[in-house]
């Protein structure tokens, strides 16, 4: 439980910020609501913690073991983040989710679907 909440806390880089925005997705951090174009989305705990993620590094690149430490830390299965991937990409759209092969590593990150 500890370590749950050290996670989270360590997720919270401005406490102040309710809302992120970005690759036309609306997110409240409060009421974890979820919106893309608009349109309510209704998401599960674990894929509203990677699309904030996702949001709060922009461009970045992650590995499957940082996506985990995002959703839980040690407490999950690491084959758990694919699973949450695979709804997030069906969700969202395949387009809003790239994975990126890079030194021999798989590798996701959240990409604007208007510079495809």
């Amino acid at each position: 439980m500890v370590a749950r909440v050290e996670a989270v806390l360590k997720r919270v880089t401005n406490p102040s910020e309710t809302m992120l925005y970005g690759f036309n997705l609306t997110l409240n951090l409060e009421t974890r609501e979820v919106q893309l174009e608009s349109i309510p989305l209704e998401l599960r705990p674990a894929e509203f913690d990677l699309l904030v993620t996702f949001l709060r590094a922009r461009g970045r690149v992650f590995t499957r073991l940082e996506l985990l430490e995002a959703i839980k830390g040690s407490e999950t299965l690491e084959r758990t983040v694919d699973v949450h991937i695979a709804n997030l990409r069906r969700k969202l759209g395949a387009h809003h989710l790239e994975t990126v092969q890079r030194f021999e590593k798989w590798l996701l990150c959240l990409v604007n679907p208007t510079q495809k």
